[in-house]
């Protein structure tokens, strides 16, 4: 994966232009990437570390997909990564994902890095969509700002940290995108199958 050229995964390359991301850049097949010791047999542990093209994927690409042991990029957390650009991209963007969890991956395994702040005319309500689809279909979504205003930051930072399941945008736009200044609300696992609190 090479996210876009503001914010980002710690720990990884970025790249500059707004199209480079998963979805354009080096996708990868299934196979491909760093692999960790002790795989089961016939189930390699991979990390499909530069994101696949969610919006290309076959059935028979997602089962391939599906049957691997994949893993973030510490070989540790299941996860695989793609990109959603443009709204525009919706229908196919969900055609594959739904391929991909209707050959058993979990939805939560699913990162999606999504572009803010790049289109001309873009709004909250449309960058809003996208975190609120990719919520609504249990993906983690991962917002990858082009420009690093106080605005697109702390969009990041709202959903980067799941403050975005209990506090309003608004009530976290008026606490200029800071939870120290929302008191106990801030308090919620970042995974539903974890049991942590969001850093301050």
């Amino acid at each position: 994966m090479t996210p876009f050229r503001d914010g980002g995964e710690p720990g990884r390359r970025q790249a500059h232009g707004p199209r480079a991301s998963a979805t354009q850049k080096g996708a990868a097949t299934p196979g491909q990437g760093a692999t960790a010791q002790g795989a089961v047999p016939g189930r390699p542990a991979t990390s499909q570390s530069q994101g696949i093209n969610a919006r290309m994927l076959s059935d028979e690409a997602a089962a391939a997909i599906a049957s691997l042991d994949y893993r973030d990029t510490n070989m540790k957390t299941r996860r695989i990564y793609t990109a959603w650009d443009s709204k525009g991209d919706e229908r196919v963007l969900f055609r594959g994902l739904n391929a991909l969890a209707r050959h058993g991956v979990k939805p939560r395994h699913i990162m999606v890095y999504i572009l803010v702040g790049f289109w001309p005319g873009e709004t909250h309500e449309d960058r809003d969509y996208r975190r609120r689809r990719l919520r609504e279909f249990g993906a983690l979504p991962y917002p990858m700002p082009f420009r690093r205003t106080p605005e697109l930051v702390g969009f990041q930072r709202w959903v980067i940290g799941a403050y975005d399941k209990r506090i309003p945008w608004g009530d976290w736009k008026g606490a200029r995108y800071s939870p120290r200044r929302l008191g106990d609300r801030t308090t919620l696992p970042l995974f539903p199958d974890e049991n942590r609190s969001v850093p301050k």
